[in-house]
């Protein structure tokens, strides 16, 4: 009886959350993915100026902006729900939809790569942070090279 009380309410949860995704319209959810990755594109610029030298290079910053990426990936994922297939003002190739586990496969890596890059700034020489960066930018351009209209 017990574990019951434990199953309808977990239930009602999992509904409501699939319906409130369902309720999303499409362009928003365009909106709210690209508006995420914007965010990631600022973070990946200023740990490239500091990787590049152009700019003073700092643990602290380098860390506070990894943690930020690492943070925004799953946001931004999120915003590729199925109703935005056909949304114009998305930049997803049409493809994604067709690979889509493929797409979710690399999203994941990036993920590992970046949570790989926040432990690499907390404890790592500047070298090993320029290298996890890279390790990280590949697989964001891979995702961009299959899956990006520009």
């Amino acid at each position: 009886m017990n574990r019951l009380f434990l199953f309808v309410p977990l239930f009602c949860l999992f509904s409501l959350s699939l319906q409130a995704r369902e309720l999303i319209k499409p362009e928003d959810a365009v909106e709210y993915r690209q508006a995420a990755f914007q965010v990631m594109r600022f973070q990946f610029g200023a740990m490239a100026q500091m990787i590049r030298g152009e700019r003073e290079f700092t643990n602290a910053e380098f860390l506070q902006r990894s943690q930020a990426l690492h943070t925004l990936i799953p946001l931004a994922h999120e915003g590729f729900i199925d109703t935005t297939q056909n949304e114009s003002t998305s930049r997803a190739a049409d493809r994604l939809w067709d690979e889509r586990e493929r797409f979710d496969q690399i999203m994941a890596r990036f993920k590992s790569d970046t949570a790989e890059l926040v432990d690499v700034a907390a404890e790592g020489s500047q070298r090993q942070v320029r290298d996890q960066f890279r390790q990280a930018m590949r697989h964001c351009k891979a995702c961009h090279d299959q899956y990006r209209l520009d």
